[in-house]
């Protein structure tokens, strides 16, 4: 089945020994240049952590426009968070940024390009006579007993009403060789034209854009296959 216009997925890997992770950062802002019609998410391990932060965008929407976040806020002995971002006053980052400290950088894409985070805000309510459901973790370490969210799936604000649900899948429901949760996103797109009318975008551009690899110690050497 096609789609009446182009879906455009931004996969993401940011390691944690990396280096330039602001530069690797500013790259995935420039990814961001589809026509309005194009639906285009980002989504990966971003090994990053923002908690429960909002998004700028989300400040100028009517109350309840957006379902709320639902983030990772355990905290320590001492009542902190374990998981925050980094303030958000941070300088420069230094080479081998910390999960806080590309948190932060992650908060300033998404704030600079209008973007928010999914996963989260659709997970169901706990019942009143039953103990909180865990946050939606998409890290899970049985032996070290490590829980967290460090994976994301990003769209456009203005492309939120194109979003029908965004779950994260339970390790005990995916059975997976992985300590990652998968994240499954259901989009609603409208279909697309007869296979005898054309699918190119109305001014005249193959919709079939390349594959594009951004490798953080290779920014200079962008790879098209």
């Amino acid at each position: 089945q096609r789609f009446l216009y182009p879906i455009h997925i931004t996969g993401v890997y940011t390691s944690p020994n990396g280096t330039g992770t602001e530069d690797f950062y500013h790259t995935l802002e420039q990814q961001n240049k589809f026509p309005p019609p194009h639906t285009h998410v980002y989504t990966g391990d971003f090994n990053a952590h923002v908690a429960e932060e909002p998004e700028e965008a989300l400040q100028a929407l009517p109350t309840g426009t957006i379902p709320p976040r639902k983030g990772d806020v355990a905290r320590d002995d001492t009542s902190h968070l374990r998981h925050p971002p980094a303030p958000a006053n941070m300088g420069p980052v230094s080479d081998h940024a910390t999960s806080a400290q590309r948190g932060r950088l992650l908060l300033r894409m998404l704030n600079n390009i209008g973007y928010i985070i999914l996963n989260g805000r659709f997970e169901p309510s706990s019942h009143p006579h039953s103990p909180p459901l865990p946050p939606p973790y998409t890290l899970q370490r049985r032996q070290g007993r490590i829980a967290s969210i460090i994976d994301y799936c990003l769209i456009s604000v203005d492309q939120f009403p194109r979003v029908k649900s965004c779950n994260v899948i339970p390790e005990h429901v995916h059975n997976l060789p992985t300590d990652h949760n998968p994240i499954h996103l259901h989009l609603l797109i409208p279909r697309g034209l007869e296979p005898d009318e054309s699918l190119a975008d109305t001014d005249g551009r193959d919709p079939h854009a390349p594959r594009l690899q951004f490798h953080s110690s290779r920014l200079k050497e962008r790879d098209v296959a």
